[in-house]
């Protein structure tokens, strides 16, 4: 195969990068939980318990989202859905970070789990639907380590 094999492999890769990006930023939350429970807990003083039970209520929100997204809302042939829960989650992840007081940190990282909620089951649903499957999802694995 000449230049039209490599540039078809080329745009196949590229064509699953959003799809493995995504779902790494999905599971960012999750991934730097303990880092940011025991940092936020001495900016607020509190005990890391506290800051435990917030952080137990966005994985909770994350897995009710993903299952409720995954049983009845099907946004494969929209994108918009995708953008606004990809900077919903920015969003509520640097609102989550700057947050001045522990009731604004609590609805921004449940709003965090809602979004990432949404873009787990709504990423994993296209990754499924895709023609490569098994290449996508150990695409997502590698940029979950990556993160």
């Amino acid at each position: 195969m000449s230049m039209d094999g490599r540039r078809f492999s080329i745009d196949k890769i590229l064509s699953a990068l959003p799809l493995t990006v995504t779902y790494a930023l999905a599971f960012m939350s999750s991934t730097f939980l303990p880092v940011w429970v025991g940092t936020l807990a001495q900016k607020f003083s509190v005990a890391p318990s506290l800051l435990g039970s917030i952080a137990s209520m966005e994985l909770a929100t994350v897995a009710i989202t993903s299952i409720l997204t995954a049983n009845f809302i099907d946004t494969r042939s929209l994108k918009w859905p995708l953008v606004c829960a990809i900077v919903l989650s920015g969003a509520c992840n640097l609102l989550a970070s700057f947050a001045p007081s522990l009731d604004l940190l609590g609805v921004a990282r449940i709003s965090a789990g809602v979004a990432n909620g949404f873009l787990l089951a709504d990423i994993n649903r296209r990754a499924a639907s895709s023609s490569v499957p098994s290449r996508i999802f150990a695409g997502q694995i590698f940029a979950m380590v990556a993160f």
